[in-house]
């Protein structure tokens, strides 16, 4: 019959590296919980559901709204959570890169989730 072997390695660790371990572990849960996610097109029909979605359903992330609020985009549409504390709009448009990428160095974001765009029926 084999022998049972006997593990008693945690009482040989010393109190401040499991405290270590612990503060490590908690700041990489706290790291993964706190995203900045960039919504493109967010003062938009569609736009404007996603951001009121994310803002109510992940308070611990940041949710950037970026719109150029041409003819389609409304704020209007988001007055129920401007005043969240994870809410943020920056006016852009996704064509200025100049724009876009000042928006990135500040924002640093984890995501983008693109829904700018203009669709113009000619007639023909």
């Amino acid at each position: 019959m084999a022998e049972k072997v006997k593990y008693e390695f945690h009482r040989k660790l010393p109190y401040s590296y499991i405290c270590k371990l612990f503060s490590l572990y908690k700041k990489l849960l706290e790291s993964m919980a706190k995203k900045t996610i960039v919504i493109t097109g967010g003062a938009g029909f569609i736009g404007s559901h996603v951001v009121r979605l994310f803002v109510n359903k992940y308070p611990d992330y940041t949710i950037v709204n970026l719109d150029a609020l041409t003819y389609a985009g409304n704020l209007e549409n988001l007055k129920d959570i401007e005043d969240q504390p994870n809410y943020i709009f920056e006016k852009a448009n996704i064509v200025d890169a100049e724009a876009i990428k000042a928006v990135f160095q500040k924002h640093n974001p984890d995501g983008v989730i693109h829904l700018a765009a203009e669709a113009m029926w000619t007639g023909q």
